[in-house]
Parts: structure tokens; sequence; C-alpha cells
């Protein structure tokens, strides 16, 4: 498992557990934006995390209200 250092409070919903800020975890999940990696495993997560990001399509927000009615 990939080992990581949280810069803030995490929940691990998978262990049932909450890590600290600057605590040291292994996950086997995608990677938080808070985690750093601490071994090869850890690098390699946060790069497919950060690349399936980037070739994701682009994210549709609400359409506004047009209503004209009188």
């Amino acid at each position: 498992m990939a080992r990581y250092q949280s810069e803030q409070p995490v929940y691990l919903s998978n262990e049932g557990r909450y890590i600290v800020a600057g605590e040291e975890f292994t996950a086997d999940h995608v990677p938080g934006s808070t985690w750093q990696p601490l071994d090869d495993e850890a690098k390699a997560a946060i790069e497919a995390r950060d690349k399936a990001k980037d070739d994701a399509p682009p994210r549709r927000g609400r359409k506004a209200a047009t209503d004209t009615a009188e």
C-alpha cells in the first residue's frame, strides 16, 4: 500500500478512522489533495489521479433560469 502524510485531518472511510495532521498512514484508494506522498507507489497514485483529472471532460454547471413570463 502507498504511504502518505496528511497536511490536515482526514477521515479514511474504508478504515473507519481519522488521521490527524502530520500523521503518516497507508491507503490503497485515490489520494486526497492534501496527502503528501512518501514512497514511489504514492507518487504514482497521485500522478494517475492528476492525469485522470486532466483527461476528464469539462464540467458543466447548472444553466441559469431564463424565465421571461409576464
